[in-house]
């Protein structure tokens, strides 16, 4: 009876938390960041091309529209969520050749700092826009 009252208690998330190996993190990441991409991705090419039908599409419309803090946070959600899906694919397809655990973590570490470097090169080109200019010179 007692063990009972102790798993009603216990909320869904500490069950899913208490279960799941970081395999199981990676696989549920990569669907939420492939609902993210879709749905931030719809919004972002309707507000690209579709919300000023007939107009050219210049850069200064463009860096106009990035000095808006919420379409930056997009572009930089967009970008951390297809960057971390498409590095966990290629993580997901490499673990399947069957490395083993030392070469599984060589190459977690190695897809870990190259995701961290292309994040930092996208970001280095998109805050510029929210200040008007390159904020470290």
């Amino acid at each position: 009876m007692a063990s009972t009252e102790k798993m009603v208690k216990e909320t869904w998330l500490e069950q899913a938390g208490r279960g799941m190996a970081p395999g199981d993190w990676a696989w549920l990441l990569q669907r939420v960041t492939a609902v993210l991409i879709a749905g931030i991705l719809v919004v972002h090419l309707w507000i690209q091309h579709f919300a000023t039908v007939g107009e050219p599409i210049t850069f200064k419309e463009v860096s106009e529209r990035l000095r808006n803090p919420l379409f930056l946070g997009l572009d930089v959600v967009l970008l951390g969520a297809g960057l971390f899906h498409g590095i966990n694919g290629v993580r997901a397809i490499i673990l399947d050749f069957g490395i083993g655990p030392r070469g599984a973590m060589a190459l977690n570490v190695s897809l870990i700092i190259v995701g961290v470097m292309i994040f930092g090169f996208g970001l280095m080109f998109l805050v510029p826009f929210l200040f008007g200019r390159w904020p470290l010179w």
